[in-house]
């Protein structure tokens, strides 16, 4: 645990210093020998956390902005997010979520349970499929065409319940209608017997941030409760959207 820390101060150190770091500088700043500042620099570049110039000196990456962009997004727009989640479920009485894209996947960063909801295998901090997913549908039709032509090439449309799309022409039209009229429907397309409405959350840039999602009991559904359910669902993204900075 001693050496971790060691690596843990030797990062620090760079992030903050003001110009780019060398080996003896460190080594006298942190009192650490120059072997040991040597090999703990060495590391942290080979993981690519530091770049390292032609005179031997050392700044942060970009990957290390990427996982503080992570953090923070996900910290924030949970914190921004959170009460209307629980007034969501309390006026409809059903599960809700929060996720955000991670590349090809989505993750739930929060979670509301509904007590007319049945039980769901979801769990704050995993993953999930974008494709087969009110929450992840909702992200994905938000894309750019290349940025969806990439998903598309990476990822395999694996059936997952009895209505998952799996032909990706379904699906780019799916997504299209989606971008349209600015809400996701999973008809039992995750997990059989649960239906889910999504709706994404957008920033001050118009871009989507994250996703908001009710999840209820197919059978218990007729077209007036989908249209209540959807209109709280627009308004709760509408809501959140407007704390993280969307104008529109």
């Amino acid at each position: 645990m001693q050496s971790v820390r060691k690596v843990i101060n030797v990062l620090e150190y760079v992030i903050y210093s003001p110009k780019p770091v060398s080996i003896n500088q460190a080594a006298r700043d942190l009192n650490m020998s120059v072997s040991n500042v040597y090999k703990y620099l060495s590391e942290l570049y080979k993981c690519g956390l530091l770049i390292k110039s032609n005179d031997k000196t050392y700044t942060p990456s970009l990957k290390v902005v990427e996982y503080s962009s992570t953090i923070l997004k996900r910290i924030s727009i949970r914190e921004l997010a959170h009460p209307f989640l629980v007034d969501l479920m309390a006026k409809t009485g059903q599960t809700v979520h929060l996720g955000i894209r991670e590349g090809s996947k989505g993750v739930y960063v929060d979670k509301v349970e509904g007590p007319n909801s049945l039980p769901m295998v979801s769990k704050i901090g995993a993953s999930f499929d974008l494709y087969s997913t009110a929450l992840g549908k909702a992200m994905l039709a938000f894309l750019e065409d290349f940025e969806i032509n990439k998903y598309l090439k990476t990822v395999k449309l694996v059936k997952k319940a009895k209505n998952t799309l799996t032909n990706q022409d379904k699906l780019r039209k799916d997504l299209e209608d989606i971008k349209k009229r600015h809400f996701s429907m999973d008809m039992e397309e995750n997990e059989d017997g649960i239906i889910c409405i999504g709706a994404p959350i957008f920033d001050f840039n118009g871009s989507v941030i994250a996703a908001v999602s009710l999840s209820t009991i197919a059978s218990k559904l007729n077209e007036q409760l989908i249209n209540e359910y959807t209109d709280k669902v627009l308004i709760c993204a509408k809501e959140i959207s407007n704390l993280a900075g969307c104008k529109v």
